[in-house]
């Protein structure tokens, strides 16, 4: 309570690193890795249920665009990664707490 800590309106924030390497000079790209572990080609995208104003998506952190996975779904074949950063647009969201789910999608083509 009292804290300016948390998000705020009108902003976006990206996340596309560990937090732990961030005095690394050469940091390994994306916060997470996507990988094709099964049989058949796959396209991968990120699904957001809310019912705020929030925006939260992945997006490919090779891509100079950063357009999220769910208007640009890549295809991966079996063997195949994408690293991935994590976006939050807050809009005019008003402050407080926000429960949130963002599922991962992978559908063979």
């Amino acid at each position: 309570e009292g804290s300016n800590l948390g998000l705020g309106t009108n902003s976006v924030y990206e996340f596309d690193r560990d937090s732990g390497e961030s005095d690394d000079p050469d940091p390994t790209e994306g916060l997470l890795r996507i990988t094709n572990q099964g049989t058949q080609t796959i396209e991968i995208y990120s699904e957001h249920q809310t019912s705020s104003e929030l925006e939260i998506e992945l997006y490919d952190v090779t891509d100079a665009e950063k357009i999220a996975l769910r208007d640009k779904p890549p295809e991966l074949n079996t063997g195949d990664s994408i690293k991935v950063g994590f976006r939050i647009q807050t809009f005019d969201a008003e402050i407080q707490g926000f429960d949130e789910t963002l599922t991962i999608v992978a559908d063979a083509v």
